[in-house]
């Protein structure tokens, strides 16, 4: 068995030069706010009394950042701009869509950045930082994550080892020295655990950083107050959060993932796919595979490219509308009901289905031509498209029903 105490780090450098002081108090500022608004996608720029674009070389302003000998950020997107005249020096995925961040996160980095002395040195203690620790693991074996409180974030990479780093906060200095990480790894499982005194409340957690081989199974991943992220991962996924958004992006395998109080975010995942929030919306893109969601007092909107088969896809939100695109529908039947929402579906030109919509108090529509028919009137439409095929069970209570052509 390897094992490992990841508690600290190394020591924290000063250096009194007016000008590197600067520098590494915006660095470190901006640091902040990447962290504080993590899913916040900067505004789109646009033409028209907006300041000229003056864009670096992404290499020029990371070898300043490595020159004040800072942590690389790594967040999805960034914007740097000059203060003083509103040039934009580095922009990074800045038109990407990404959910936002909460308004409490939003404020405080506002607050940060009002009251910020530009001449002050911020310091942060060794305790708060986890000591990076990199142990064998072998592509097909299994990570688990047990935290308190905090997000994770977990990249699947080609080598077979896990890395993990990150950082730990409390409300005290005794508080933070008390929180401890573990690392172990034992029989073909990697372990990853936040120990803490027990009958502990207040502010307090750990933000998780690990890399691990791409083709793991990522077992019990738990985590409270935080989000998790996972990418680039072939294998099995169970995640489980509160508070907290859920973002997985570029999986390949079973997923089985469930929070509350937060969105749940799909990019270019396959395989049997089954989430569930609740105060929280569900979206998806470039699906493959059988997708199962739910949620409540939130939207559901999903591009699936290609449905799986024999397993059905159910859609299943109150308080909210689903909109759908199923690019490829084969044999999978799909079941979609809301409660005081519409629901949109829109399928390809060709595409053979049996439909059965309907809706308590608003209209039901279609675009295509019905081969033949059941029940149809305002409320309600049954019958079938094309040749048949798969079954369309789409129900609502106020809100209109709309089936289209792609």
């Amino acid at each position: 068995m390897v094992h490992r105490d990841c508690t600290a780090l190394a020591s924290a450098r000063q250096d009194a030069r007016p000008g590197r002081t600067q520098r590494r108090v915006l660095a470190v500022l901006l640091a902040c706010l990447a962290w504080a608004t993590a899913g916040f996608g900067p505004p789109i720029l646009t033409s028209g009394g907006t300041p000229p674009v003056w864009r670096l070389d992404p290499a020029q302003v990371q070898a300043l950042v490595d020159a004040a000998r800072l942590p690389t950020i790594t967040a999805q997107a960034a914007l740097l701009a000059d203060a003083a005249t509103g040039r934009v020096l580095l922009a990074s995925h800045v038109d990407d869509p990404l959910p936002p961040a909460s308004t409490t996160k939003i404020m405080t980095a506002l607050l940060v950045l009002e009251r910020a002395d530009p001449d002050a040195l911020v310091t942060v203690p060794a305790e708060a930082l986890i000591g990076e620790a990199s142990m064998g693991l072998t592509p097909g074996e299994r990570l688990t994550v047990d935290n308190a409180n905090g997000s994770v974030e977990i990249r699947g990479w080609d080598q077979n080892k896990i890395e993990v780093s990150g950082y730990k906060y409390a409300a005290s200095d005794d508080a933070l020295k008390a929180l401890r990480v573990e690392v172990s790894v034992s029989g073909g499982v990697a372990q990853v655990r936040t120990h803490r005194p027990s009958l502990w409340q207040g502010n307090y957690g750990v933000h998780y950083v690990i890399r691990t081989p791409r083709k793991v199974n990522l077992d019990k991943i738990n985590s409270t107050n935080g989000a998790i992220r996972a990418e680039d991962i072939e294998g099995a996924v169970r995640l489980s959060t509160t508070n907290g958004s859920l973002n997985l992006r570029r999986v390949r395998g079973p997923v089985d993932a469930s929070t509350t109080n937060g969105a749940v975010e799909l990019y270019s995942v396959e395989g049997t796919v089954a989430v569930r929030t609740t105060n929280g919306s569900v979206r998806g893109d470039a699906v493959r595979g059988s997708l199962d969601a739910s949620t409540s007092n939130g939207v559901i909107e999903a591009r699936v490219a290609e449905a799986g088969e024999p397993r059905p896809m159910r859609f299943s939100t109150t308080n909210g509308a689903i909109k759908l695109t199923l690019e490829a529908l084969k044999s999978a039947n799909v079941r979609a009901s809301t409660t005081n929402g519409a629901i949109t579906l829109r399928l390809p030109p060709s595409v053979g289905a049996r439909v059965d919509a309907r809706s308590s108090n608003a209209t039901v529509s279609t675009d295509f031509a019905m081969t033949s028919k059941g029940e149809v009137s305002k409320k309600r439409l049954q019958g079938t498209i094309g040749a048949g095929g798969p079954t369309l069970d789409l129900s609502t209570s106020n809100g209109p029903i709309k089936i289209l052509k792609m």
